[in-house]
């Protein structure tokens, strides 16, 4: 990790009041922090952050139409008039990675819904209950240290590996939940030698790990993933072991027609 306990001292972007308290205490209250609290705001939507430093998305939405968050990365604490949902799908994009890609991990691995976005060191776990205005806050996995309930309900004091606290909206059971299966994924993506290659690009911001394992079936099942996503798309409706069997012979350079309709044939 690139933060360190120094964090407290540098941390910018919050009124002096609010910076002062943070230092004292060491602790960033989210469910207290309001928007006037931070007085850097973050350029419109075009610019990009520092994605797999970004610690925290805070959810300032308070209804669909007014959309606000607070970004916590690196030693800076932004606001922007970006939902929490667009800064996440901005740092997605950013690393190659598409909705339909977690959606398929999430089917493989059994993942918790809501479900995590993760890219490398852009693990963002949804969290900070309830949604408003349709949002989630959401919370970067590999910063997350130590969770613990205190004598408020439906709070929890999250430790972090820079040495610091916050406090969220959330249960304990819930957040290590979602936290863990995200890890567990993250490690998965490491075992794969072409991970960042069968993203079309190899991003060292991200720092994909590639190892050796398993690298034929991944593909196999995120290409028949997409397969099943078009079919859909088009109203049609096959079995898996058909939609698996079609990608393979595609895949195999197999280029003999199929005839679909009540009788399903390739075509010799």
């Amino acid at each position: 990790m690139l933060l360190k306990s120094s964090t407290l001292s540098h941390i910018k972007g919050l009124r002096p009041e609010m910076k002062q308290q943070v230092q004292e205490t060491g602790v960033l209250d989210f469910t207290k922090l309001r928007l006037e609290d931070v007085i850097d705001e973050y350029p419109g939507t075009s610019s990009d952050f520092d994605w797999p430093n970004i610690i925290f998305v805070k959810n300032m939405s308070t209804t669909r139409q007014q959309r606000q968050a607070i970004v916590w990365v690196n030693d800076h604490i932004f606001r922007t008039d970006m939902s929490p949902t667009k800064v996440i799908n901005k740092g997605r994009a950013a690393a190659g990675h598409m909705k339909l890609d977690m959606a398929i991990a999430a089917k493989k691995y059994h993942l918790t819904q809501p479900y995590p976005v993760v890219v490398g060191r852009f693990l963002m776990v949804p969290t900070d209950k309830p949604q408003k205005g349709g949002h989630h806050s959401w919370i970067n996995g590999h910063f997350v240290d130590e969770i613990n309930s205190f004598g408020v309900k439906g709070k929890v004091r999250i430790q972090l590996e820079n040495g610091m606290e916050m406090i969220v909206c959330d249960t304990k059971d819930r957040l290590w939940t979602h936290i863990n299966e995200a890890r567990d994924l993250f490690k998965a993506q490491s075992r794969r030698q072409d991970f960042a290659d069968n993203q079309h690009h190899n991003d060292k911001q991200f720092d994909y790990v590639m190892t050796s394992e398993e690298v034929i079936a991944d593909r196999l099942e995120e290409h028949v993933g997409l397969a099943k996503g078009l079919l859909s798309k088009v109203g049609l409706v096959f079995p898996d072991e058909e939609v698996e069997e079609l990608v393979r012979q595609v895949l195999d350079g197999d280029t003999r027609k199929y005839r679909y309709g009540d009788e399903r044939d390739v075509a010799e």
